[in-house]
């Protein structure tokens, strides 16, 4: 009967040494990866969705509106910009111009509430939501970048260059 040289007992691994460069390529790689990983981005997302055929802010937007606005505040103190984008389905030219006006709308009501005019950017161009996957009647998208203190300030891999103005 025939049996293997090694039967019976436990399998051993036997792992050769890496040549030097690949150890270096290695070790690069994992560090290059690991500063990746550490980057930080403190940018908060929020849509706002207005009334089909409609740039005004009814009462449930604004109370949400509201409501986010809030928890930036509690959560960050000062703040860098905001900034405003406007999707609109690119095959119907009236709603390109209904998402600019939703746009200034929602500038005009962060000015309302305090915001400097200088650091609320309104994208001059309207994007094509089906250029980007997702066709959301009425939507307009708004990027907070909060300004540091906020939790990427003390990572190295956050250069800080604008500190921003409190919060209204």
């Amino acid at each position: 009967m025939y049996r293997p040289a090694n039967a019976g007992h436990a399998h051993s691994l036997k792992i050769q040494a890496m040549p030097p460069i690949l150890n270096k390529l290695l070790a690069l790689s994992i560090a290059f990866c690991a500063t990746t990983a550490l980057a930080c981005s403190p940018v908060q997302q929020f849509n706002i969705t207005f009334p089909r055929n409609s740039a005004v802010l009814d009462a449930s937007v604004v109370f949400q509106l509201s409501d986010q606005l809030a928890d930036l505040k509690a959560h960050f103190p000062n703040y860098s910009n905001f900034s405003i984008m406007g999707l609109a389905d690119s095959k119907q030219p009236a709603d390109m111009t209904l998402a600019t006006q939703r746009m200034k709308t929602v500038h005009q009501f962060l000015m309302q509430q305090g915001f400097l005019p200088e650091r609320v950017y309104v994208d001059p161009a309207v994007v094509a939501a089906d250029s980007v996957g997702h066709i959301v009647p009425g939507r307009v998208e708004i990027e907070f970048v909060p300004a540091c203190p906020h939790y990427c300030c003390n990572l190295p891999t956050h250069k800080v260059k604008d500190l921003g103005v409190p919060m209204p």
